[in-house]
């Protein structure tokens, strides 16, 4: 029996923790002789019964105010020790785990504490590019968290090509993990075409950041209402979160006159009847290592339209399941749009080969094990 801890930075309805939980859920359906704990650093209580229901749960902090002013502490107070962690890290047994994999590239404040008290392997699990690193963490961590790391895994060629380019990691250190998407029943269940129901609808999912480019949504969304004259195509992004992001987004909706076409729905735990809903899937992220979204939209046969050097995304769509728009270019989005709005024959061949793309890889339980046992197979060399 195998046993492994996997760290993730908090516990929040976002790609990074479910990505995790999907992980260990791909590990254990195949290999029944590897046991899988989590260790969770930032808890905001939104997905801990998520892990708990999975794996032996350890939590850095309890409660979602006091995970936010850790944040805040970690962020924009870096010189501050968050003495809870070493305190509860210390009391846990670390050398009974096989390996360490350590979720994102947030963690560098906790890994030189993990290896304080761990004399074994630790894998770093890199989701992030340029943009998020910046922001999400702070350079000396990062530092910290290259130091404390004896192996990296990454998801995408993006994020690979980042890790050379940027922190010099070299190829020996790292390795190749895609991402798991658990097959469920509900999929494709209810899904009416667009032939059905007489109304057009493309998603947009994600929070409501500059990042993820929500500003760009609502442009291509101005000139499809424009250029379209009608309202037979909606737009609809879910995942929003009260804050001033989210009353900036409203305000402009107001000003730019798109109430008719746009709707806005916030994060939620039930996603089927979303993708279900979906027409096509619009990636509008100036910044994205590989995203969940693309991939659970695949497996709802829904083709996406991504910007290229933004991320991975186009590493999945290529040239057969979707559409791939230069950086920034929303009129490249829009005329896509309309392309696949004329041509609903085209559409459904995207869809089919995404769906396809996705079930033979990422749908595929057995395909992703296999790489996460020649980690393991590496780890052991």
């Amino acid at each position: 029996m195998s046993k492994v801890l996997f760290i993730s930075h908090d516990d929040t309805r976002t790609g990074a923790p479910i990505l995790l939980l999907n992980l260990k859920k791909a590990v254990t359906i195949v290999n029944g002789d590897i046991e899988v704990n989590f260790l969770i650093k930032n808890c905001f209580n939104q997905l801990i019964t998520s892990f708990q229901d999975k794996g032996y749960t350890i939590r850095l902090t309890d409660g979602s105010k006091r995970a936010l002013l850790n944040r805040i502490i970690q962020r924009f107070l870096p010189f501050l020790k968050v003495n809870e962690f070493e305190r509860k890290i210390k009391k846990i047994k670390l050398d009974a785990y096989d390996f360490i994999l350590s979720n994102t590239i947030t963690n560098g404040d906790i890994l030189p504490i993990i290896r304080k008290n761990y004399t074994g392997v630790i894998v770093s699990y890199i989701h992030e590019l340029e943009m998020a690193s910046s922001f999400f963490t702070h350079a000396q961590d990062i530092k910290q968290l290259i130091s404390n790391t004896d192996y990296f895994a990454y998801p995408s060629i993006a994020v690979k090509d980042f890790l050379i380019e940027k922190h010099k990691i070299s190829e020996e250190k790292l390795f190749y993990l895609p991402y798991y998407i658990p097959h469920t029943s509900s999929r494709l269940s209810e899904r009416v075409s667009f032939t059905e129901r007489f109304t057009f609808r493309i998603g947009g999912c994600g929070t409501t950041d500059w990042r993820k480019g929500i500003d760009l949504f609502l442009q291509v969304a101005l000139i499809i209402k424009k250029e379209l004259k009608s309202t037979k195509i909606k737009f609809i992004w879910k995942g929003a979160v009260e804050g001033l992001d989210y009353e900036r987004l409203l305000y402009d909706i107001r000003k730019a006159k798109l109430e008719d076409v746009i709707t806005i729905e916030k994060s939620g735990s039930n996603m089927d009847e979303f993708w279900n809903s979906l027409d096509l899937f619009l990636l509008t992220s100036r910044e994205d290592p590989f995203p969940l979204v693309v991939l659970e939209a695949a497996s709802y046969k829904v083709p996406t339209i991504a910007f290229n050097g933004a991320g991975g995304a186009t590493e999945f769509i290529s040239e057969d399941a979707g559409i791939v728009i230069p950086y920034l270019d929303v009129q490249g989005m829009a005329d896509a749009i309309l392309h696949f709005y004329d041509n609903i024959d085209e559409l459904s061949n995207a869809g089919n080969k995404a769906f396809n793309k996705a079930s033979n890889e990422y749908l595929n339980v057995h395909y992703v094990n296999n790489y996460f046992n020649a980690l393991i197979n590496k780890i052991g060399k």
